[in-house]
């Protein structure tokens, strides 16, 4: 509660994991969680389901987390899709846990919950191979309704999830979203700055070494940005430190 109070913005929504080995009982429901996901392993998946179902009798919307999906068979995906509409569950998260799920795992998984589960489906990514991007890209060409998680500089366990910055740098590029740079920068400046420069850079097509001068100066990103966002023509494309320099107050 003190959490929620702090934030006081009222487009935020707090969620909550919890590990089906480590869970309670007997919980009332806290009014500021608005949502509970479940984490499980196969071996626990029917069990699980139904303490997601608890949870969602006491008032709770819930996700369940499918930890390393990849490993379910055909009959036990089916299972599992079956049950979450039979128990209500808002939302089914294909977890790729080990971060090396394959493309053709993706599908075959995807289509199989599609057909049997009526709520929501997810992916929750690990960039543990470099592939989480790609995963997610290649998913939401099967899903467009897929829900997708995202960690500002891929916070995470092992090599960490699937970037937000990252991702909304490619929605808006590559999927048309209307995502303003001053969103994305807004994540941004919560990264290394060594590393947010460059990324700026790309997301508006400006020569990589002006990042570098950025750095050199001691700029914040913010200040950066209205900078860059002056150059025009040859000099976005071509370093040139005194086209930048004259914009510098």
């Amino acid at each position: 509660n003190e959490l929620y109070n702090k934030s006081n913005m009222d487009f935020t929504k707090i969620a909550v994991m919890v590990d089906y080995k480590n869970r309670k009982e007997d919980l009332a429901k806290i009014e500021s969680i608005d949502l509970i996901r479940v984490a499980f392993h196969m071996e626990d998946y029917i069990e699980a389901l139904k303490y997601c179902k608890y949870l969602k009798d006491i008032g709770y919307k819930v996700s369940a987390n499918a930890m390393i999906t990849s490993r379910y068979s055909e009959k036990e995906i089916k299972e599992l899709a079956s049950l979450s509409t039979k128990y209500r569950i808002d939302y089914l998260y294909i977890a790729d846990s080990l971060g090396n799920i394959s493309l053709n795992n993706i599908d075959r998984i995807n289509h199989l919950l599609t057909m049997n589960y009526d709520g929501k489906i997810g992916f929750h990514g690990h960039d543990n191979s470099g592939r989480a991007l790609l995963n997610m890209e290649y998913l939401l060409s099967k899903n467009k309704d897929i829900i997708i998680d995202s960690c500002i500089n891929g916070m995470g366990r092992g090599a960490g999830n699937l970037k937000t910055e990252n991702l909304l740098i490619h929605l808006r590029q590559n999927h048309q979203y209307k995502i303003s740079v001053e969103s994305i920068i807004s994540i941004l400046i919560l990264i290394d700055i060594e590393k947010a420069v460059y990324i700026l850079t790309a997301l508006i097509n400006v020569h990589p070494n002006y990042g570098s001068l950025i750095l050199e100066k001691n700029l914040s990103l913010e200040k950066g940005y209205s900078i860059l966002k002056l150059l025009k023509g040859k000099d976005k494309y071509v370093f040139d430190r005194e086209s930048f320099n004259k914009y510098v107050t």
